[in-house]
């Protein structure tokens, strides 16, 4: 048997449940007029600092990732009304951790209880900026006048706006494991080591493609290499497998560390920084054109039972299919189940398949 590289895993920890969003009740928000207060002069920052940014030397003008944070509600049709806006381009819509009270958003019923939290984030330039910075204008000048046919949504963020940045190395590294791992590598291995990392997807190919050789240039320069990306346009993903050595993994832990940050994580085109994802996969020796072996695992018994030993958090399992009876353990505290027909449940059947047999059996949904 061939040998392979070491996985490794981080030392695993206890969390509880987080609580789900939402929960009913008004809520109660600060005037246009406060909201001007405190959030104008962040608007006009943003704004200042594109205008500051000489655009390069082929022409392009500069581009930032503009983050729209809202209290207390979710916006349905924003990325709709950016559309129809010159310049901004959609690029994502996240939940974030609840939020306590603040700024003069809380429950109506209940002033201390928890508001749900939500960031929109938009690929700006100039253009974007005055655009985005006149329908902000309109509304705290005028908030009691009705949106424009298809402008909605920006009200309905400006009412709930929390704050208004733009996407930095924090939000890149931020809950992504990042350092830890990297240290990791420091320790096992005196190897350059490889990272994910994610860039903003963009719709045009010219912009996914300049986005990828500005991330190409950075790593360069770092000592490192980009060695392949993946487009999944479906689910909103650029991706790049990058490779770094290990003098440039410990500058890139040590400025984190004191967040001054390297050029490579200040990458504006970057979106998140991560481990690589731990799985390998042995390529199928044999004849060429032989069909792939068709036998399961054997059936688990009471002498070799162990303990679950992989999460599946992808779709309901068919806890009771042919090839899946007892050998899975299904953890619904939310009673999901019970709102899933079994046509609906190929996907997380064909994936808890895949774990346990791997990608060599053929199963039909029955």
């Amino acid at each position: 048997m061939p040998q392979q590289p070491l996985l490794v895993f981080p030392q695993p920890t206890l969390q509880s449940r987080a609580r789900a969003f939402g929960g009913g009740g008004r809520i109660i928000r600060p005037s246009a007029a406060q909201q001007k207060q405190r959030l104008d002069a962040k608007f006009q920052h943003i704004a200042q600092s594109l205008h500051d940014i000489q655009a390069t030397v082929q022409g392009i003008e500069p581009e930032q990732v503009i983050v729209l944070e809202t209290l207390g509600t979710s916006v349905d049709g924003l990325a709709k009304a950016t559309a129809q806006v010159p310049g901004p381009e959609w690029l994502a819509e996240m939940e974030l951790e609840e939020a306590d009270p603040d700024f003069g958003f809380a429950h109506e019923d209940d002033q201390d209880k928890k508001l749900s939290c939500r960031l929109y984030a938009i690929m700006s330039n100039q253009v974007a900026m005055n655009q985005l910075l006149s329908l902000w204008s309109d509304w705290v000048s005028l908030p009691q006048k009705r949106a424009k046919a298809k402008f909605g949504p920006f009200k309905r963020v400006f009412e709930h706006l929390k704050d208004v940045r733009r996407w930095g190395p924090k939000d890149r590294i931020r809950e992504t494991k990042l350092v830890e791992y990297l240290k990791e590598q420091l320790e096992l291995q005196t190897e350059p080591a490889r990272l994910e990392i994610e860039l903003w997807c963009r719709t045009a190919k010219v912009a996914q493609e300049r986005a990828f050789q500005n991330l190409s240039a950075l790593a360069t320069a770092a000592g490192g290499t980009c060695i392949t990306q993946a487009v999944i346009p479906e689910i909103m993903y650029h991706g790049v497998l990058a490779e770094l050595p290990p003098a440039t993994i410990e500058e890139t832990v040590t400025k984190i560390l004191n967040e001054e940050y390297t050029d490579l994580v200040r990458c504006e085109d970057a979106m998140f920084f991560r481990p690589v994802g731990q799985a390998r996969f042995s390529a199928v020796t044999g004849e060429v054109g032989a069909p792939l072996p068709e036998e399961p695992l054997p059936p688990p018994s009471s002498s070799n039972a162990q303990e679950t030993i992989v999460a599946l958090l992808d779709g309901l399992p068919l806890e009771h299919h042919t090839l899946l009876d007892g050998r899975l353990v299904i953890d619904d505290p939310d009673g999901c189940a019970a709102s899933y027909q079994p046509n609906q449940q190929r996907h997380g059947t064909a994936m808890a398949s895949l774990i346990i047999h791997g990608d060599r059996i053929s199963m039909p949904l029955t």
